[in-house]
């Protein structure tokens, strides 16, 4: 498990995340899927011009969400 953590944060790293962001995005890459962020919805937050804060925005998406999430990112890998 610490190689995957390690492995989510620095691709988190890579998008420029920090703090709590990065923490919670290497949780998901761990918890989730390795390859979450390469689902379409993940996308849209990671490279919003305007992006909000990555923990804020997620914290607001169900159970159901993460489970499509899981479920479709085995196609990105």
């Amino acid at each position: 498990m610490p190689s995957l953590l390690d492995a989510q944060l620095a691709k988190g790293d890579m998008y420029g995340l920090s703090g709590a962001d990065l923490l919670a995005f290497a949780l998901h890459g761990a918890i989730v899927s390795p390859y979450f962020d390469r689902h379409p919805r993940v996308q849209t937050v990671l490279q919003a011009p305007d992006k909000a804060p990555y923990a804020e925005t997620v914290a607001r998406w169900t159970q159901r969400d993460w489970e499509a999430i899981a479920r479709e990112s085995i196609q990105y890998q």
